[in-house]
């Protein structure tokens, strides 16, 4: 999966795929925007909760044009 610093414009900017992808935010580990065929945009994040034996799992924080005032960099911090 690509690795990119994710912006407000970089988001805007990403093209809509012919499967779901996730691009990683180069600054963050763990934290992205999936963007599926239709176009719609959806941060995540990679997470565990036993430590580092246990499974990953993925939480969808939410769209990042839904009111998040400082786009991923306000998000970002909050991850």
């Amino acid at each position: 999966m690509p690795r990119i610093r994710l912006t407000k414009s970089a988001i805007d900017a990403l093209p809509t795929p012919k499967s779901d992808v996730v691009y990683w935010d180069a600054g963050c580990p763990g934290f992205g925007v999936k963007v599926t065929p239709k176009g719609r945009k959806v941060f995540i994040v990679l997470y565990r909760t036993g430590g580092a034996g246990s499974k990953l799992r993925k939480y969808t924080i939410g769209d990042p044009s839904s009111g998040y005032g400082g786009g991923a960099e306000g998000i970002r911090g909050q991850a």
